[in-house]
């Protein structure tokens, strides 16, 4: 009897420690391809942002418009101005199922902090980001 408790209790704990694995690398993952969008849209490279962003996708920009995927991807063209690299801290990555939620705080040279949230969708394994939404830090 006593037997069959601890491996009942081995098994409970190997069951709960699973999942948070599973879910640690499902974090990260989100987390680098996160990063790849920055990189995208720092190169203007819309080829990979319309695959990466879904149709659906609608961001609310820090200055309050809000604008889908029709009417973003447009606007990024490699005669727009350059884009002084964006650093990201305080990452924190979530996911509940096929969601996965990613919030931060953008660093940018000559630009005012961002704190942001993107929300992506897990399709055909892999993630697409189907919403975003970032508000200027304020500086005192």
């Amino acid at each position: 009897m006593l037997r069959a408790l601890v491996l009942l209790a081995v098994a409970c704990v190997s069951l709960s420690a699973a999942p948070r694995q599973s879910a640690s690398t499902a974090e990260q993952q989100l987390i680098e391809f996160r990063q790849q969008l920055n990189e995208a849209m720092a190169r203007r490279d819309r080829a990979f942002l319309d695959r990466s962003w879904a149709d659906e996708f609608y961001c609310i920009h820090s200055n309050g418009v809000g604008r889908t995927k029709a009417e973003d991807l447009p606007a990024l063209t490699p005669n727009t101005n350059p884009v002084n690299p964006t650093t990201f801290d305080e990452l924190k990555a979530r996911i509940y199922g096929d969601v996965g939620i990613v919030t931060g705080r953008t660093n940018q040279q000559g630009a005012t902090p961002l704190r942001f949230t993107d929300i992506f969708v897990k399709r055909d394994g892999r993630w697409q980001m189907v919403g975003c939404q970032a508000t200027r830090v304020q500086t005192q």
